[in-house]
């Protein structure tokens, strides 16, 4: 994996300043029609080196995947897109404060929350139908898995594909301001976009 893999690269918002910049997210592209604090991208600030360390070393996650975690610490994109990151020990998730923290990567990796097969990191997963993005440490595979079940949707060569292609895809699902322009469904990886 490529250590420069940047989520903010890929939505072309590396010289665009957020509309807000809270301590620990980035938050592009205000969305008011879904929701009041609304915004399309969310890209977390790096997480401390300490709990990426402790967090890497329990998950064996691959080198580039940390490098990837080191540089933000997950992002939420196109609304519905969620990567996960590092959370502090023993942080909780409070939806009403100011610092918003990513999904936690740790907590998805619970032997109760893994499909059975495959030596397999979760790495994020889809708002509409929850399926699950999953690295395969042994060779750097993404599989997209359905919800609850072990059955592939979606398979990429490397993370770098499936994180470019699939910002690329979203991409042309919504507007320059932001609005959807299709049924939400499509937003995931195994629904055929619509032919004109």
């Amino acid at each position: 994996m490529t250590p420069s893999l940047s989520i903010t690269k890929m939505l072309n918002l590396e010289t665009r300043v957020p509309d807000l910049d809270l301590p620990s997210v980035l938050l592009y592209q205000h969305i008011p029609w879904v929701a009041p604090e609304g915004y399309l991208h969310w890209i977390f600030k790096p997480a401390q080196t300490a709990d990426v360390d402790r967090v890497c070393a329990d998950l064996r996650i691959p080198v580039g995947w940390r490098d990837f975690l080191e540089q933000q610490n997950g992002a939420w994109v196109f609304n519905g897109l969620d990567i996960y990151g590092v959370r502090e020990k023993n942080a909780l998730m409070i939806r009403n404060s100011s610092d918003h923290k990513p999904f936690d990567i740790a907590d998805s990796n619970q032997p109760r929350k893994l499909p059975p097969q495959g030596d397999w990191l979760c790495i994020g997963s889809y708002s509409y139908y929850r399926s699950r993005a999953m690295l395969d440490r042994e060779n750097g595979e993404v599989h997209v898995v359905e919800q609850n079940t072990p059955r592939v949707i979606a398979t990429w060569p490397s993370a770098e594909l499936w994180l470019s292609e699939e910002v690329a895809r979203l991409r042309l699902l919504f507007s320059e301001d932001g609005h959807l322009l299709v049924e939400e469904e499509y937003t995931d990886p195994h629904c055929a976009f619509p032919s004109a």
